[in-house]
């Protein structure tokens, strides 16, 4: 080794110095043909971890186009039209323009998203989720009594954007602030919001994925989030998901608990990842010679702390609101399978009229046909999974096999796609091709006389999307069962590790 060189002025801080780098103009297949373009690769003499825009920087950068181009994706349906002449110099917005859905705009425009529809819809400026009700008609021309069917995580969090839509219309009306209709006022505010929490994930994701954290440029340009960011309130579960992976990685096992349990007020999939969570636990620690209860300990931290701010928040609903709790249980086993489901590919290509309650027990029993397949491949691999590629597969089959499949679900699976897939490829081919599917499922929903795809080219694009998610699967399964040994990725030395590091 050189002699050590005294530097003329004092260091940049490296915060990075048990780091390893990897340099995506170097080895990533997508980036490095690009580089060459702008400058070509990082050279043998860059500064590496020292630089003012480091790699977070830079992805949140990315990741803030990315949301721009799904924000901008949802604008034609923001749209408003006036509704009758003003009153006054201060009257409510409300009163004089509408939401402007005219001839399925939502639909033929490609930027229907559940944050506007749910507003009005559900009555969410009316009251309380769960405790507000309203008359309407079942498609037989019955009237019913109707709540908003939703996880309480979920409902609670989109009456707290209603009540501060509110107070902004009220300061509209007495203090003359500027103001749109209340639904596009609800989605700006949700929007940010859920821009916020896609940050948090990629801020999690860059701390799990060490030495590749810039690989994380795949979920910041993911094209899911082009058109799936602002669809619905998935991003609050992904969010709350990732930090309590974070957490749990960290060692913060109530912390991780905690965040959990809030995931699961908002959805059922995090029950997948904990699944995850005991499975790699138990793949870590097989064969330690160590007492049960040592093992356990810290985890079962973990459980108590899931099920304890479950019931916190679920509690006080399912006593005081219980009709309104119960809504979203029955309205899960009453829907008719999704038409992005495998089961509404079938009834739509055999144009038949499947029984709710024979999909109900069917998908049931492939759901768990599908976890013990994932159980049963991961405890059999000789070479061992992480838990990101076990939470990958388990909700990737429970899709699969489920009677619902929404289009903005795959948001669920893109954080785990960049911690568990190793291929920018793979990655961008699946992504783009569940972006595509957008079109003829907006289709589907078209007026007869307007429709531009036949329903068959929609049956298509389902059978399109489940293979490319199957083949995503296959590739994990593929690289833990290969016969041929790990290739230890080196990277170009003057990546490697800080030069202060030595």
């Amino acid at each position: 080794m050189t002699d050590a060189v005294d530097s003329p002025a004092p260091l940049a801080p490296d915060l990075n110095r048990s780091v390893r780098r990897w340099a995506p103009s170097l080895d990533d297949p997508l980036v490095a043909p690009s580089s060459e373009r702008i400058g070509g690769p990082v050279g043998t003499h860059a500064a590496i971890g020292r630089a003012r825009f480091s790699a977070l920087r830079v992805l949140f950068a990315l990741a803030l186009v990315g949301l721009a181009i799904g924000f901008s994706g949802k604008t034609a349906c923001l749209q408003q039209a006036p509704s009758s002449a003003a009153d006054g110099p201060r009257v409510s917005v409300d009163k004089t323009h509408r939401l402007n859905w005219d001839n399925q705009r939502e639909m033929y425009s490609l930027c229907y998203t559940d944050v506007v529809a749910v507003y009005g819809r559900q009555h969410l400026g009316d009251g309380v989720p769960f405790w507000t009700s309203w008359q309407g008609k079942t498609a037989a021309g019955k009237t019913v009594t109707q709540r908003w069917a939703t996880p309480v995580g979920t409902g609670m969090f989109a009456y707290g954007a209603a009540k501060v839509v509110a107070g902004w219309q009220w300061l509209h009306v007495h203090w003359g602030v500027p103001s749109v209709i209340s639904p596009v006022l609800f989605f700006n505010l949700v929007a940010v919001v859920l821009a916020l929490c896609w940050l948090v994930t990629i801020w999690v994701l860059v701390k799990l994925s060490d030495e590749r954290r810039w690989f994380v440029w795949v979920a910041a340009l993911s094209p899911v989030i082009f058109v799936h960011a602002f669809t619905s309130f998935d991003l609050l579960t992904v969010m709350l998901v990732m930090l309590g992976l974070l957490a749990w990685d960290r060692r913060r096992w109530w912390a991780s608990g905690v965040l959990f349990g809030l995931a699961l007020t908002t959805g059922l999939w995090p029950l997948l990842v904990l699944l995850a969570l005991g499975l790699s636990l138990y793949l870590e620690r097989r064969g330690r010679a160590r007492p049960a209860r040592d093992l356990y300990r810290d985890p079962l931290k973990v459980v108590v702390a899931v099920l304890a701010t479950w019931l916190v928040v679920n509690l006080p609903v399912a006593i005081g609101a219980s009709t309104g709790w119960l809504q979203y249980w029955r309205f899960f086993s009453a829907r008719a399978p999704e038409p992005d489901s495998l089961y509404g590919a079938i009834a739509t290509l055999v144009k038949l009229s499947l029984n709710v309650t024979a999909v109900n027990v069917i998908s049931l029993v492939l759901v768990i046909a599908a976890i013990a397949a994932v159980i049963v491949i991961v405890v059999r691999s000789p070479k061992p999974f992480d838990v990101y590629s076990i939470a990958f597969l388990l909700i990737a089959g429970t899709l699969i096999a489920s009677k619902t499949w929404s289009p903005q679900s795959t948001l669920w699976l893109v954080p785990f796609a960049v911690l568990a897939v190793r291929s920018s490829r793979i990655l961008m081919v699946w992504m783009l091709i569940e972006a595509l599917a957008w079109v003829p499922r907006m289709g589907v929903y078209l007026a007869p006389s307007h429709h531009w795809l036949p329903p068959q080219w929609y049956t298509l694009a389902v059978v399109v999307r489940m293979v490319a998610l199957l083949g995503v699967c296959l590739h994990i399964i593929w690289e833990h069962y290969d016969d041929e040994p790990d290739v230890v990725e080196t990277p170009t030395p003057h990546l490697s590790r800080s030069p202060l590091s030595a």
